[in-house]
């Protein structure tokens, strides 16, 4: 009987852009564009954006690809990197319920550099992405949610390469036996902790830069010949009996309903700069604000409680001293204390209310201290197919103000609508193009069916 491996290769092989649904096209230009939005800025903002461009350049070999926005010419898997590193700096890219990560910034860098080493057309580019997708979600919804977290790895980096690994190998037209062999050698290379969600530091930003650095890697051996183990998957020292452990995972998630269901579709936007977990407290604190008048005077507040799922506290909520009085942007993203008291008194929460200045805001940080967080069993029931959360605001003067999301604005079943996708794009790429350019990015990815070459996009993705 074939191995897992060999039949999610064969799948693969097989799979063209005929066999995919208008809806699934249309999706995966959605998560280009996105992809695009939350890089571009990143490389002023972020210095770990700025250390990854420099590495890719300084160590980047032949010119193959695209380091967005600084425009450096380097290897594809460096290119994959550095982009993957950028792309998760502003805490903005997409992120998946029952994956319990983000699976476009790891794959999406991969995919768009393999594209450029071959000028990959359009219709290409979005069929990787589509399988891409699949398999970052699929091989990380094969393990019972929380168990890769609560061993410390995370998800985006360990399942992430697999994803970018996929992608990669349809963008160079390896064979199903070298796609095989690619698996086997990404499960060697597979990797990434979340110990730098902790300390606030910037491991997390690195974890999806090497995933797509080795999917390209493991593909491109596999091209050359090198060679993997076939059971890479469900062998007795394959990937899930050694990340995860017996009993805890069930591999027909991998291949269920393959080139039926499409899980790109089933991803998640976020519309907040921070940690997905904060999402639904922050849509509770808008709604409340909104209650409220439009204006949160703190002084008059006695506390902010909330209650959402057990999951979420780990990273959000704990330890408390570091969350409630984040030390840098990075506890500021991983803090639901921080997150829910500047979106009540700001109404917004994306870059600007995640930066240094913001954090060390006295009114922020004093409502922060105000707010409590628990677990709420019914809202439990729900995860992690949703995300719910409840925010309950005790005014001194006996008022209370209460709202409740059964998951976070930006899920399936809470989407955002193309025109808000479109002008959260606007907003951030004119960060750093004008607004012709914005205009230009948004058209090649309206009709990328037409594109001849992948490099005609990413020469759009430079400054200058």
């Amino acid at each position: 009987m074939a191995t897992i491996s060999q039949q999610l290769s064969e799948a693969i092989h097989g799979m063209t852009f005929e066999d995919l649904p208008a809806e699934v096209v249309q999706e995966a230009k959605a998560r280009l564009l996105d992809f695009i939005a939350v890089t571009v800025p990143a490389w002023d903002r972020e210095q770990p954006a700025k250390i990854a461009a420099e590495y890719a350049k300084k160590y980047g070999g032949p010119e193959e690809a695209t380091v967005f926005t600084v425009g450096t010419r380097v290897s594809a898997h460096m290119a994959a990197f550095a982009n993957g590193v950028a792309g998760h700096c502003l805490e903005l890219d997409d992120d998946h319920n029952t994956m319990v990560g983000h699976p476009g910034v790891p794959v999406l860098p991969a995919v768009i550099a393999a594209g450029e080493r071959v000028g990959a057309n359009g219709k290409q580019l979005l069929l990787g992405t589509t399988i891409a997708y699949d398999v970052v979600n699929r091989t990380a919804m094969a393990v019972r949610a929380g168990v890769l977290h609560g061993k410390g790895f995370h998800p985006t980096g360990t399942n992430g390469a697999f994803g970018a690994t996929a992608g990669a190998a349809k963008m160079l037209g390896l064979s199903a036996a070298q796609i095989m062999n690619a698996f086997g050698i990404c499960g060697s290379q597979s990797s990434g902790l979340i110990q730098g969600t902790d300390e606030g530091v910037w491991t997390k930003r690195f974890n999806p830069g090497w995933a797509a650095h080795n999917g390209v890697t493991s593909s491109t051996l596999a091209q050359m010949g090198f060679t993997g183990p076939t059971e890479v998957f469900e062998g007795r020292h394959g990937w899930y009996n050694a990340y995860a452990g017996a009993g805890t995972f069930d591999l027909n998630q991998i291949l269920d309903e393959w080139g039926k269901r499409f899980e790109i579709t089933l991803t998640s936007w976020k519309p907040y700069a921070c940690n997905r977990y904060s999402h639904g407290p922050i849509d509770c604190a808008f709604d409340i604000r909104r209650q409220m008048g439009g204006s949160v005077n703190p002084d008059e507040i006695e506390r902010v409680e909330v209650l959402t799922f057990a999951e979420a506290l780990p990273f959000t909520a704990e330890p408390y001293e570091v969350k409630v009085k984040p030390r840098n942007t990075v506890d500021s993203q991983f803090s639901t204390y921080y997150a829910v008291a500047v979106s009540l008194l700001t109404g917004r929460a994306l870059l600007d209310e995640f930066s240094d200045d913001m954090i060390r805001n006295p009114e922020v940080l004093g409502l922060a201290a105000k707010v409590t967080i628990g677990v709420d069993p019914e809202l439990q029931k729900l995860y992690p197919k949703l995300y719910p959360a409840r925010v309950v605001v005790h005014m001194k003067d006996g008022r209370r103000f209460e709202h409740m999301v059964r998951t976070p604005k930006g899920d399936p079943e809470w989407n955002l609508t193309r025109e808000e996708l479109e002008e959260r794009f606007r907003t951030l790429a004119s960060r750093v193009f004008d607004d012709a350019r914005v205009e230009q990015i948004l058209k090649t990815i309206d009709n990328l069916e037409d594109l001849t070459d992948t490099r005609e996009l990413t020469k759009l993705c430079v400054r200058g």
